[in-house]
């Protein structure tokens, strides 16, 4: 895995909004945001707001949105991160699979001892589905994007699929919040509320204790 760059040092944990809703974002426009080259220089400027698959393959940059020769795309293969509005995503050669495949950028979700992040993929129905008379646009993209949700330890380049966790989530997830042995054994005794059905909380949990 790429190292990645400590531009955030806060010291709880921090969650990043995943606002998918047309009302906020328009496919097409440009808003701000950062990239940080492999070399590690971060360059501020404005990037192209596409969809949620989209925007983990390709960053359609600007310098300066104002001039359209500053317009450079990048893959995740150039990047480590970037930021584009409220979406903040790492770049990783690895993200849960047992094989090899090129890098992915991933969306944040909470960054902090343990890291979460997500990535989309098409539906296998995605070029059939209609947009409900009553649906909102974000309800719409959930179905057309389902996500998959990833954990790994801050500075491990183990990763691992969440849903995959749930045969044997007892077991793997002490493992990974094993530096706090009480929740860690909660975790292992299968107590109410430390189970595979509460790892929002669990993780949560952890990263406001591993930071104090």
């Amino acid at each position: 895995m790429k190292n990645l760059l400590p531009i955030f040092l806060f010291l709880t944990s921090l969650g990043y909004a995943q606002d998918w809703s047309t009302d906020t974002y328009q496919y097409g426009e440009l808003y701000e945001g950062f990239i940080v080259l492999q070399d590690g220089e971060k360059i501020h400027g404005h990037i192209k707001y596409q969809n949620r698959v989209k925007m983990q393959d390709e960053i359609v940059f600007y310098r300066d949105k104002d001039v359209a020769g500053t317009k450079k795309r990048y893959y995740p293969k150039d990047l480590v991160e970037y930021q584009v509005g409220d979406k903040y995503y790492h770049c990783l050669s690895n993200y849960g699979s047992k094989v090899g495949f090129s890098p992915k950028a991933v969306l944040v979700r909470n960054d902090g001892c343990l890291m979460t992040y997500v990535y989309y993929e098409r539906s296998s129905e995605y070029n059939k589905l209609v947009q409900g008379n009553e649906e909102e646009s974000d309800e719409f993209g959930d179905r057309k994007y389902p996500e998959t949700l990833l954990i790994r330890e801050r500075g491990s380049e183990e990763i691992y699929k969440v849903e995959e966790m749930q045969e044997e989530f007892d077991k793997l997830m002490s493992k990974l919040v094993r530096s706090n042995k009480e929740l860690s054994n909660r975790i292992k005794q299968k107590v109410s509320g430390y189970t595979y059905d509460r790892f929002d909380h669990i993780v949560e949990e952890f990263n406001n204790e591993c930071s104090k």
